[in-house]
């Protein structure tokens, strides 16, 4: 039988959570009381909340070496927010912007890779030790995002959700020049 714990007790909206590599902590992004999204972390066996000092920002990954792949709000152009990809270590320090314009972003399991995805229907890899970026997909159509690497991190899997409605899932393996739809 499955068993709960509530671990938040404010009133708001929670964006999205993670376990850090210790397993006990957990990582999340919310905006409580009607204050803007920040990131927070808290323990398994305490349900104290502690800001981590990253204000108008939303947690989008966790890597294994306890790095974070957060979204910061940036300015607004033509009625849009423009929203920052930065990493930032879970002990603290400044972040450090990566790129501009993104949506969402995924740490592969071994830390040395992130997917994500931009404002205008691309997926990207980037090693990040290289800095090495590679257009994964395209398509000005719909929206690409849910990525997810296997547990090897060969391996890219996500979804195009097309206009008309329906998604179709791709896979990708890193170092191949086109994706392969699932």
């Amino acid at each position: 039988v499955p068993t709960f714990q509530r671990l938040t007790f404010r009133r708001g909206m929670i964006g999205s959570a993670r376990f850090t590599p210790d397993a006990k902590t957990i990582v999340y992004s919310a905006s409580w009381d009607g204050a803007p999204e920040e990131i927070f972390t808290t323990r398994v066996e305490s349900p104290e909340s502690r800001p981590l000092g990253l204000p108008d920002s939303e947690l989008f990954s966790s890597s294994a070496s306890g790095e974070l792949a957060i979204g910061q709000k940036g300015a607004v152009i033509h009625g849009w927010p423009i929203e920052v990809l930065a990493q930032v270590s879970l002990g603290g320090g400044a972040p450090r912007t990566l790129l501009e314009k993104v949506t969402a972003a995924e740490w592969s399991p071994d830390g040395k890779r992130l997917a994500f995805s931009d404002k205008a229907g691309r997926l990207w890899d980037l090693e990040v030790a290289t800095k090495r970026l590679t257009e994964v997909a395209r398509d000005s159509s719909g929206q690409l995002g849910d990525q997810s690497w296997s547990p090897d991190s060969r391996w890219l899997a996500f979804s195009l959700s097309h206009a008309t409605g329906y998604r179709s899932i791709y896979v990708w393996r890193a170092g191949e020049p086109e994706p392969r739809r699932a």
